[in-house]
């Protein structure tokens, strides 16, 4: 069984790598989903994303990442390697997680 979850958004510092989560928290799923009311664009990858490395999310888009597209093909994703970066201070990012129940 899946359980859906909203999780609180991350409220971003300009220019900062910053973890989805810093718990290893695996989920079979997760979108990001950059606020419709951000100034500047969002950035997606691992520890080192910077805007030249990551991949972009417009303000209002949402990306995606389930298990089967990640490298490896693990069942699962662990929260805390994925990380976003914003160009602009103060703009942010809705997460919708997708977890099995026990």
């Amino acid at each position: 069984m899946i359980k859906i979850e909203t999780l609180t958004p991350l409220i971003l510092v300009s220019n900062t790598p910053t973890q989805l989560s810093s718990l290893n928290t695996p989920v079979t799923s997760v979108t990001i989903q950059a606020d419709i009311d951000n100034a500047g664009h969002i950035y997606f990858g691992d520890s080192t994303v910077t805007s030249s490395t990551g991949q972009i999310i417009f303000k209002g888009g949402a990306v995606p990442i389930t298990a089967d597209n990640r490298p490896g093909g693990s069942e699962e994703i662990l929260l805390s390697e994925i990380y976003v970066l914003a160009t602009t201070g103060g703009d942010k990012v809705r997460l919708n997680v997708f977890r099995r129940k026990p």
